[in-house]
Order: C-alpha cells, then sequence, then structure tokens
C-alpha cells in the first residue's frame, strides 16, 4: 500500500514537473524568437545605413579621385602638346600658373600647386622656387610616376611641412620617358566628406584609410596621421584586426563593454572606407525588455504555480477533511446536528446498540430530546453533571465565545462516554445557530488512563517511601558506626600489645569505609528525594584547596602515588558559593582517582575564565589526571550510573557500591554544570569541570603560594 501510495505521489510530482517545464519551454521559446527577431531587424537596420553611408562616402571619394584624374588628364594632354611644338619654359610655366589658378578657384579648390619636371628642369606653377639641391627624380612623385609609364598615379598622401595638413600628390608620365606632371591635393574635402556621414547620423564614426593603414581622415580630426598598425589594445588596432579578418562587408566588435556594428567600402588604390555605428544604445533597450518579459512571464508562472499550488492544496485538504469525517464518523457512536432556531434534533449518524436509539423525532423538541438521552443513559453519579451539560437554555451562551465544549460521564451500562458541543453555523449576531453533538466510547481509554494514574501514584508513594526508608536507616546505621569507631579509637590510644593495635587499625579503615557507604547512599537518596539544597556562602579558595590535597596526600602516599599540583596564579581566593558541595564533589574525583591508579601520579589543577558579560563573576576550571587504568569506550555510558561499577572482576578490591561519581554528576547539575571525561584505556583519564562563581575580591592566589 505504501510503495502504491509512493508510487502515486511520484507519478503526480513527475506530472507537475512536465507541465511546467513544458510551459516555461513554449513561452521561452516565444520570447527568444521575439527577441531574435527584433535584434534582426535592428542589426539589419544598423548594417543597411552603415553600408550607405559607407558607400555615400566611397562615391564621394571615387568622384573627388575622378575630377583630379581629369584635371590631371587634360593638363598632361596640353603639356604634351606644348613639348610637340616645343615651347619654352616660360610659355609651359605660365600655362601651369593659369592652370593652377583655373583649377584651384573653380575646379577643386583644395588644390595645392601644379608641377612638371620637363626637360631636365622643374617647373611650378604655384611661383614656388625649389630650395639648392633640390632634385626632382628623386621625389615619390616622379619614381612612382615613372613606374606607371603613362598611367595616373595617386601618391600615397603625407603631411605638408609649410601647411601641417595632410597633402595628396597625383602625378602622371608625359609619355616621353622623362617628363611627369604632378598635382598636389589636400584632403580638406576628404575630411568633409567624413564629417558629413557623422552629421547625417548613419554613421557616429568615420574614417578613410589608405594602402599603408594610415587614417587620412577621420570624424575625430584628432585621429588624422595616425597608424593603426603600430597600436595595440587601442579602438583603432582592435578595428583594423577585424577589417584584415573579416569575411565579409560588415561585421561586429565589442570594446570597452560596448558593441560597434562596422561597414567596409573599398576604393581605389588599395583605400577604403569604415563607416562605425554604436549599436550599444540599439540593442540595450532590447535586453531590457528581453529581462522585462523574462520577469513578467516568470512571474506569471509563479502566480499561476501559486494559484495551482494552493488549489491542489486545497483540493488534497478537502480529500483529508472528507476522509477525516469519514473516519471521524467511524470513530463516533452517534452525531446529531441540534437546530437552536428550531428546537429541533436531527441525525446525522444513527446510534449503535448500547446508546440513546430515540432521538430525531419531528415532533419531538431538542430540548426534551437530550433531557431524555441523559436520563436514560447516564449513571446515578453523572446524572446531574450531564443534564446540565445539555442544557438547551444555557448552551448558546455557554458556546458563543469557546465554540467547543465536551463532557465525560459514567453510563448504566458501566461505560465511559465523551459527548462534545461543536459550534457550525453562527447566526448574524455571532450566537451559535446550529450545534453538533458528537459522542464517543473512551471506556478502553478511560480506563486505561485511570490505570496509568494508579501506577504513577503508587511509583511515587514507592519511591518516597525509598527515600524515607534509606534516610532513617543511613541514620541509623552512622549512630553505632560513629560509635565503633570511638571505643576503636580508645583501643588504638591506651593499647599497648601490637596484635591488638594491628586489630584495631583494621577496624578503623573498615569503619570509614563503612561510614563513607553509609554517606553516600545518604545523599543519593537526599537527592533523588530533592531534599538536598545548595547554601553558597563566601569562602577562600585556597584553603579549600589545602583542605582537598591534605586529605588526599595519605590516600595516595598509601599507595606510593605522586601528587602534583598545577594553579593559575592570577585565580581569585575569594568566592561566593556552596563549599561544603565544591569539597565534595573534589574530593570524590580525587578519591576516585587514587582508588583506580595503582602507580604513578595524580595532577589536581585549578584555573578560572572571564565571562565577558559578567565582570563580577568567573568560570573555575578544576581538573583531575591520573595515570591510572583507564575507561574503555563502550563503558562510558556505565560511569555515572548509579550503584554501576566497572569491570568487576579486575577491580574486585577497590571498595565502594558505585554511588561516588553519580552523587558527584548530580551535585554538578544543581550547581549548573557537569562533569567532563577524557580518557585513554591503559593510561589513565582526566576528571574535569567548569563552574561559575561569583567573585567577592578579586585577591590572586599569587605566586608565592602553595598547598
Amino acid at each position: 500500500m505504501l510503495e502504491k501510495l509512493r508510487s502515486r505521489v511520484f507519478s503526480r510530482s513527475a506530472a507537475n514537473i512536465l507541465i511546467s517545464a513544458v510551459v516555461v519551454t513554449f513561452f521561452a521559446g516565444i520570447i527568444l524568437a521575439y527577441h531574435y527577431m527584433l535584434y534582426n531587424e535592428k542589426r539589419d537596420r544598423i548594417i543597411f545605413d552603415g553600408q550607405m553611408a559607407a558607400m555615400r562616402t566611397a562615391d564621394h571619394l571615387e568622384e573627388y579621385f575622378s575630377q583630379t584624374a581629369d584635371v590631371i588628364q587634360l593638363t598632361a594632354y596640353t603639356l604634351k602638346t606644348m613639348l610637340a611644338e616645343q615651347r619654352t619654359k616660360r610659355e609651359i610655366q605660365i600655362y601651369l600658373k593659369e592652370q593652377y589658378t583655373a583649377v584651384s578657384q573653380s575646379l577643386i579648390n583644395n588644390s595645392r600647386e601644379i608641377y612638371s619636371y620637363i626637360k631636365g628642369e622643374y617647373i611650378d606653377g604655384s611661383g614656388w622656387v625649389p630650395y639648392a639641391g633640390f632634385d626632382a627624380t628623386a621625389r615619390p612623385w616622379y619614381t612612382k610616376a615613372m613606374e606607371n609609364e603613362g598611367g595616373i598615379t595617386i601618391v600615397e598622401p603625407y603631411i605638408d611641412v609649410h601647411t601641417g595638413k595632410f597633402i595628396m600628390t597625383v602625378a602622371k608620365e608625359l609619355g616621353d620617358g622623362e617628363s611627369v606632371l604632378g598635382m598636389n591635393l589636400g584632403l580638406d574635402r576628404v575630411q568633409e566628406i567624413a564629417e558629413e556621414a557623422v552629421v547625417s547620423g548613419n554613421a557616429d564614426i568615420e574614417l578613410i584609410i589608405d594602402s599603408r593603414n594610415v587614417i587620412v581622415a577621420h570624424s575625430n580630426p584628432n585621429e588624422i596621421g595616425k597608424s593603426y598598425d603600430e597600436e595595440t589594445g587601442t579602438f583603432g588596432a582592435l578595428l583594423l584586426e577585424k577589417v584584415n579578418h573579416a569575411a565579409g562587408d560588415s561585421f561586429e566588435m565589442d570594446y570597452a563593454g560596448e558593441n560597434y556594428i562596422v561597414h567596409v567600402a573599398k576604393v581605389r588604390n588599395g583605400w577604403y572606407c569604415l563607416s562605425v555605428k554604436n549599436a550599444t544604445n540599439v540593442f540595450q533597450p532590447l535586453e531590457f525588455l528581453l529581462w522585462i518579459t523574462i520577469t513578467v512571464v516568470i512571474a506569471v508562472i509563479l502566480i499561476l504555480s501559486y494559484i495551482m499550488t494552493k488549489f491542489y492544496q486545497q483540493y488534497t485538504e478537502a480529500r483529508q477533511l472528507n476522509k477525516r469525517l469519514t473516519s471521524l464518523a467511524n470513530i463516533y457512536l452517534a452525531m446529531y446536528e441540534v437546530d437552536v432556531a428550531a428546537d429541533r434534533f436531527n441525525v446525522i449518524r444513527p446510534p449503535r446498540a448500547f446508546f440513546f436509539r430515540h432521538a430525531g423525532n419531528p415532533k419531538q423538541k431538542a430540548s426534551s430530546t437530550m433531557e431524555s438521552m441523559a436520563r436514560e443513559l447516564a449513571d446515578d453519579v453523572s446524572l446531574e453533571d450531564l443534564l446540565r451539560f445539555v442544557a438547551l437554555d444555557t448552551l448558546t451562551e455557554r458556546l458563543k465565545n469557546v465554540g467547543l465544549l465536551s463532557m465525560e460521564f459514567f453510563t448504566v451500562t458501566h461505560r465511559w462516554i465523551r459527548l462534545r458541543f461543536i459550534v457550525s453555523q453562527k447566526d448574524s449576531d455571532g450566537n451559535p445557530s446550529r450545534i453538533l453533538l458528537l459522542a464517543e466510547d473512551i471506556d478502553r481509554e478511560r480506563k486505561e488512563r485511570d490505570a496509568l494514574i494508579n501506577v504513577s501514584e503508587r511509583v511515587v508513594a514507592t519511591s518516597e517511601a525509598k527515600s524515607v526508608f534509606l534516610s532513617n536507616i543511613s541514620h541509623e546505621i552512622r549512630t553505632p558506626i560513629n560509635a565503633m569507631l570511638g571505643m576503636n579509637e580508645m583501643i588504638l590510644r591506651e593499647c599497648g600489645e601490637k596484635n591488638i593495635l594491628d586489630y584495631a587499625e583494621k577496624i578503623k579503615n573498615a569503619g570509614r569505609t563503612l561510614l563513607e557507604l553509609v554517606n553516600n547512599i545518604l545523599d543519593f537518596s537526599r537527592i533523588e528525594s530533592g531534599k538536598i539544597e545548595l547554601a553558597p556562602v563566601e569562602y577562600d579558595l585556597s584553603k579549600v584547596i589545602r583542605e582537598l590535597i591534605g586529605s588526599i596526600r595519605l590516600q595516595a602516599a598509601a599507595k606510593g602515588l605522586a601528587v602534583s599540583h598545577e594553579f593559575d596564579k592570577d585565580t581569585p581566593r575569594r568566592l561566593f558559593g556552596d563549599e561544603a558541595r565544591i569539597k565534595q564533589v573534589v574530593a570524590n574525583i580525587l578519591i576516585n582517582a587514587v582508588k583506580y591508579t595503582e602507580r604513578g601520579s595524580l595532577i589536581f589543577s585549578v584555573g578560572f575564565q572571564r565571562i565577558e558579560d559578567e565582570p563580577d563573576s568567573i568560570l573555575l576550571h578544576i581538573a583531575v589526571k591520573d595515570s591510572g587504568i583507564g575507561i574503555k569506550p563502550e563503558d562510558m555510558d556505565k560511569l555515572f550510573q548509579k550503584f554501576e561499577r566497572l569491570e568487576e572482576n579486575r577491580n574486585r578490591n577497590i571498595e565502594g557500591v558505585g554511588l561516588g561519581l553519580a552523587i558527584t554528576q548530580n551535585l554538578l547539575y544543581m550547581m549548573g554544570t557537569s562533569l567532563q571525561v577524557e580518557s585513554i584505556y591503559g593510561l589513565g583519564s582526566k576528571f574535569y569541570f567548569l563552574l561559575k562563581q561569583k567573585v567577592v575580591r578579586w585577591e590572586p592566589l599569587g605566586e608565592d603560594w602553595h598547598p
């Protein structure tokens, strides 16, 4: 049956877990799909805008290059014609000057100068005069143009020493194998193109990089001229690394906790444009929306789970209540409902054979029915009490605040019955309007309870009688023992015969042992009967220690044992506690150590610990360590049991009945502590306790003090 119940519970739990997992997976899938859709939509939009910005920049740059190429082509054609016509240097220089003026004013306003190298001479259209030693054939614009053999050559940009700005040179060989035309262009327009892309909002960063990976133009002018190849760990270095390894025209990168989307557009001569968009602010709302949605879904799931759990609990409780009511219906002899307003008595569960069977007559009132029931069932002793209990005129008032009344009575058939009135419904004023009357057979329960009470009373009486007997007999035994010891003391003092003195000494030792046993029995009986009370007084700790060591040294010396002591010199002397009981406890521990130690020594230790919350009190630490026989681990539980001796065969020569440690432990319990034991069988034992004592004066034992 239990296995079936476990199987049903497990199956229901597994079904609930599976349903919850399906619901969570369904909602998680919807959330992730929606987030993925929004993310891709935003990302595609950013990529499209970046692509447009990069392509627009590339187109502007390409247009700029084309316009420059047209000017170079036109100028070169004219110069070729002039060379064929063998024009003079002066005429060529005038033409270049006119061309420079026309180009800089109308066509390319970023033109810096137009110059040429013709027939071994440098001719400059802007009027610049070369410095001494200037060699035009060694300049990059000349050498690269000659290498290109008539093609238009774009020389890598450089910083002009005169203006401090980036300059780009466009050159063309004139076809005679030695003449070259060159034109210097400022990159102001290129910079404007980069800045316009950012102003339009299509990019956050726009830059143009030449074939050497040098920044030609940048939306941040401070970056112009930098070579990202020479940097490490910077945004530009990471950007360049991603560009070199990108599989397509667009890629994403993360830097300093920010997310960027970059689009690349290539231009002629190895140049390329980069449009960078910071997507962090775009994607963060999506992530925030994702977490908000997840939180809401989790909250909804938790709420639904809570509602389902509460519903299931209510359903389970209803089933359990139904089972309980069913079981209760089987327990009770009869169940009735009393309609107070209508004074009606209705049967819920028909009564059993020996119970009242005439209730529920529609013509009979509830008050008279319950009175008839009481008179029919109760014996003479219980009748009056039962009549008062079922009296309807006072029942509603008695039930108004308590809601439940019960009574046990003895029937004429010699059985015990318990009646219960339970309020099942109240009116608008809070008065009981419908009441359940339940009758329960408690005959067996009541008789068992009475039997237990009788047994308990007898046990208590027996224990008290035993304690009184032990106390009285101990007093009676001690009187003749003391008389015997007194007479024996007279023999020891006055007799001179050696053999009689030996007998008297043995009588003395046996009498003291017997007196100790009687005292222990008396103490234990007083402890059991609760007649021992603590009597705290002010005492001198040093005096207590001296008396204890003095009393044990003789017994230890008789067995050849050494007694040493270890005392904390700072321990306060003047304390407040039960001096007599402390002496008794420590003496019992010391005597026990001597009894069970055949050779070696005893160490008596006294120390203390301060109590932080109670500056006027200490924990007195007392320990006795011996080199005796020790205690087996399995015998530890027997150590403090009364009349229990460990290893009877081995310790048969040791006197005592096994009450010393039991008395010691009980006395320590009364003083709020307990005796602790550490022992290794065959090597010895250590008995110790911590006892809270109030300090009267903080006068230490000192270094020179000794017992």
